[in-house]
């Protein structure tokens, strides 16, 4: 494991604030910081791979109908008809990066709206 230093004081003071305040060591407000920090930016890849597979979705329609596709820099990166196997090979590719698979149907997509709190976990 890797050791990352805070050179920033005000950082430092405010994270240690933080820690004391929630009664948890340091180390572990930092590293809720930052798994939070990298949630944050894996959801903005998906949603932005989300709007590249809505632009493109007319010609998915005429390529890749009833199949699964991996969007990956707004771009199809692999497809395949069990959405099992497409995981498997776009991990072994891009390992844990955020990669975007979807079902090309032509049926409308129904919006879900929850109206309650979303829970995260806190991962350790």
């Amino acid at each position: 494991m890797g050791v990352v230093a805070i050179r920033d004081k005000r950082l430092l003071t405010a994270l240690e604030q933080v820690a004391e305040r929630e009664q948890i060591s340091v180390e572990e407000a930092a590293h809720i910081a930052v798994y939070r920090y990298v949630r944050e930016i894996e959801r903005a890849k998906i949603h932005t791979e989300t709007e590249a597979l809505w632009a493109m979705y007319p010609q998915l329609l005429e390529r890749y109908l009833g199949q699964y596709v991996a969007v990956h820099e707004g771009k199809v990166v692999d497809s395949g008809p069990d959405l099992g196997t497409l995981y498997q090979r776009v991990r072994e590719c891009y390992g844990d990066t955020p990669v975007l698979l979807a079902q090309v149907t032509s049926e409308p997509v129904r919006e879900l709206v929850f109206r309650s709190p979303r829970l995260e976990p806190i991962v350790p």
